[in-house]
C-alpha cells in the first residue's frame, strides 16, 4: 500500500502556510504566474544581447544631450563614452575629411535645411497667427532628426529670427518678454517683397547724417521724391528749401500722414496700391488701411508695418 504524502515526510519538516501540499509536487517554474512564466521564457529564448539592444532602443526613442550628437554623421551618442568612441571611428573620419575640404559648403546645406523645416512648422502650425519663436524652436527640435542650429551660421535663435524678418520671411516683432515673436507670411506677401522701396511722388524723411556733415541742412527734414535712380537712390526735392539731392534709400524714412491721408503701399502684397490711412496701432507700429483705386478698391487691410506705406504728396 502506498504511504500518505505526509508519512514519507520527515517528523521534523512543516510546510509553509503559504505553499499548498500539491505545490510541492510542481516545479520551480510552474509555481510561478503566468504572465512571469512567458517573460522568462521570452527571455531565455531571446538571449541578453537582444534584451540589451531593445533597452538601447528604448532609450534612443527621446532627445538626447546634444553635445554627444554628431551633425556630420547625423549620429547621436548616449554618453561621453560613446561620443569620444565615435569620434575614433574611421567613418567620422571620412565624414570629417569632407567637411575639411568644403566647410562652407556643409554649413550653409545645414543652414538651409533647418530654415526650411523652421518654416514649414511656421506656416503649417501658426499660420497668420502670432507665436514666439521659442515656441516654434520646441516644436522644431521635438524632432530628434532635427539639425542643430549650432551646425548653422547662426550663433542664437534671435539672430536667426532677425533674419527672417530682413528677407521678409516672416513678420518680427520684439515682445516686452525680449524674445521675438513671429509669424508666417503668405506667399503674396514674399514675392512682393523688395529690397528696393522707393518710387516717385512719396514724401520721405531725409536721416543723412554724411550730408549734414557737409553743411545741408537737410537732416531730419521731409522732401518729395521727383524720381528714382537705380532702385535704391531717390532725387529728392526738400519741402522747405527746395534744393534737390540724391539720396540712397538707407538714409530715408517713411512718413506716416495724419488719420484720414493718403499713402501708398511700397512693399509687401498690395506694393504699390494707394489708401486712405484707417488708423494706428503704436504699440505694433502698424496701420489700418482702406485701398483707394486699382484692383483692390474697397479692400481694407490690417495690420500693415510702418515701414511698409509711406504718405503721398
Amino acid at each position: 500500500m502506498c504511504k500518505s504524502l505526509s508519512q514519507s515526510l520527515p517528523m521534523s519538516y512543516t510546510c509553509p502556510s503559504s505553499i499548498r501540499a500539491g505545490d510541492l509536487l510542481k516545479s520551480e517554474d510552474e509555481r510561478l504566474p503566468f504572465a512571469r512564466r512567458i517573460r522568462r521564457r521570452s527571455a531565455g529564448a531571446m538571449g541578453k544581447s537582444e534584451l540589451k539592444a531593445m533597452a538601447n532602443r528604448a532609450k534612443a526613442k527621446g532627445l538626447q544631450k546634444l553635445r554627444w550628437y554628431c551633425q556630420m554623421c547625423e549620429k547621436q551618442c548616449r554618453d561621453e563614452n560613446g561620443f569620444r568612441c565615435h569620434c575614433s571611428s574611421e567613418s567620422h573620419r571620412r565624414q570629417m575629411a569632407v567637411f575639411g575640404q568644403a566647410p562652407g559648403r556643409a554649413v550653409e546645406r545645414f543652414s538651409g535645411e533647418f530654415l526650411e523645416a523652421f518654416l514649414a512648422l511656421l506656416r503649417h502650425g501658426h499660420r497668420g497667427s502670432r507665436v514666439a519663436a521659442t515656441v516654434v524652436y520646441s516644436e522644431l527640435v521635438a524632432d530628434r532628426r532635427h539639425v542643430h542650429m549650432n551646425s548653422t551660421r547662426w550663433a542664437t535663435l534671435t539672430e536667426f529670427v532677425e533674419l527672417l524678418g530682413r528677407q521678409g520671411l516672416a513678420r518680427v516683432e520684439h515682445t516686452p518678454k525680449g524674445w521675438p515673436g513671429s509669424s508666417a507670411r503668405g506667399a503674396k506677401d514674399r514675392s512682393n517683397r523688395k529690397d528696393h522701396w522707393l518710387s516717385p511722388g512719396i514724401v520721405v524723411k531725409v536721416m543723412s547724417k554724411s550730408l549734414a556733415e557737409k553743411g545741408h541742412h537737410y537732416y531730419k527734414h521731409k522732401g518729395l521724391v521727383r524720381r528714382v535712380i537705380g532702385r535704391y537712390v531717390g532725387e529728392i526735392e526738400m519741402l522747405e528749401s527746395k534744393h534737390v539731392a540724391r539720396v540712397d534709400q538707407d538714409e530715408l524714412e517713411t512718413v506716416i500722414p495724419q488719420i484720414g491721408g493718403l499713402v501708398r503701399v511700397v512693399n509687401g502684397a498690395y506694393r504699390g496700391s494707394n489708401a486712405r490711412l484707417l488708423s494706428v496701432d503704436m504699440e505694433r507700429f502698424s496701420a489700418r488701411l482702406r485701398v483707394e483705386k486699382g484692383f483692390y478698391e474697397g479692400r481694407v487691410l490690417e495690420a500693415v508695418e510702418y515701414e511698409d506705406i509711406c504718405k503721398v504728396a
